[in-house]
């Protein structure tokens, strides 16, 4: 299974909201959509390990809790340097390559949703194996919540 959420300059946010603050939600509901499809007892995220990103992304993950049928799902995250080679880490970065080019054609004007890398990644024969969302604008319904629009 894979996912994606992603944001691009042009991705509207209301001040003072940093986008992480927009995307850690939306991401987090993309992990239980697929959870949801499985028989799967808890989740393991690893991102890949940078120096400039590692405690910005602790601070939006590490407190998000997953909550199903009145339970907590364990979740456990975790950082991993791409110089270890592991081929997980390689299959993701193949995804967001593909996540990136379609964000690149769509600043550009063109239809990234058309491009084959992508299509790969996210439009095969099973809905069920995918979620992905490219976020235009994020409103703020109070100060505490914001919604995406896609």
């Amino acid at each position: 299974m894979r996912f994606a959420v992603v944001a691009t300059v042009k991705t509207r946010i209301p001040d003072p909201l940093v986008l992480l603050d927009a995307i850690a939600p939306i991401l987090v509901k993309r992990l239980l959509e697929i959870m949801n499809r499985t028989d799967a007892p808890g989740l393991t995220v690893i991102f890949e390990s940078s120096e400039r990103a590692n405690s910005i992304i602790e601070r939006h993950f590490s407190a998000i809790t997953i909550n199903e049928s009145g339970a907590n799902v364990p979740i456990e995250w975790g950082f991993m340097p791409k110089s270890v080679g592991e081929p997980a880490l390689e299959v993701a970065d193949f995804i967001m390559h593909s996540v990136h080019g379609l964000a690149y054609d769509e600043l550009a004007g063109c239809n990234g949703y058309q491009r084959r890398d992508f299509r790969s990644v996210f439009q095969r024969k099973n809905p069920n194996l995918s979620s992905f969302m490219l976020m235009e604008a994020v409103i703020a319904n109070t100060p505490e919540v914001a919604q995406p629009v896609s």
